[in-house]
């Protein structure tokens, strides 16, 4: 990939960019391992192995040659570095540009969202009335048969506790039921409280 001539693009995405710092880091990778195999000594730093070996066994020719390597090596390296910096540049300019173009999507998406989300709420509310109005008819019920004499049996404590558990979760809704307390509930509902499950 020819990272100078990318960069010649008026326009990147964040994709690209991405793209063009994963080649410069594997070029980094590459020229940064070459450097330290030809590298001349420095301080506290010897020779890299292929340049000793041609200090020890190679012509000057040989040094020489290895020297301009190392040279250049290094004007990459530095280059590489540059180009990092300015690929980072452009793909913040690019996160910016991308994320102005998403705005309708993501705004059409949460218009979508919130459509599902009063449909939900308004099929909550509905439920929360059709429960109150079954909650209704049968604590009224046994309340209007025990003020008659008779003693009907209380509901199931399971089906008190599904009672008790349904109001904890709908306690900001407008149901009454939602805000009666546990023991309210088991009393209405004809249970002794210590017989409903936390």
């Amino acid at each position: 990939m020819n990272i100078a001539e990318k960069l010649k693009a008026d326009t990147l995405t964040v994709a690209e960019c991405d793209d063009l710092l994963a080649a410069i880091n594997d070029q980094s990778r590459d020229i940064q391992k070459r450097i330290a195999e030809i590298r001349p000594a420095g301080k506290n730093r010897p020779h890299g192995p292929e340049r000793r070996k041609a200090l020890e066994s190679g012509t000057p020719e040989d040094v020489r040659k290895l020297d301009d390597e190392h040279a250049d090596a290094v004007i990459r390296a530095d280059q590489l570095q540059a180009q990092r910096d300015a690929v980072q540049r452009r793909r913040d300019v690019a996160r910016a540009r991308e994320a102005a173009e998403a705005v309708p999507q993501h705004c059409a998406e949460l218009s979508r969202r919130l459509d599902a989300l009063e449909a939900a709420q308004k099929a909550l509310t509905d439920a929360w009335h059709a429960t109150d109005a079954a909650y209704r008819d049968a604590w009224q019920a046994r309340n209007l048969a025990v003020r008659g004499g008779h003693n009907p049996e209380g509901a199931d404590p399971d089906l008190v506790a599904r009672a008790v558990q349904a109001a904890a979760g709908g306690i900001n809704t407008r149901s009454r039921l939602a805000n009666l307390g546990p023991n309210t509930i088991a009393e209405e509902l004809g249970v002794q409280a210590e017989r409903v499950a936390a």
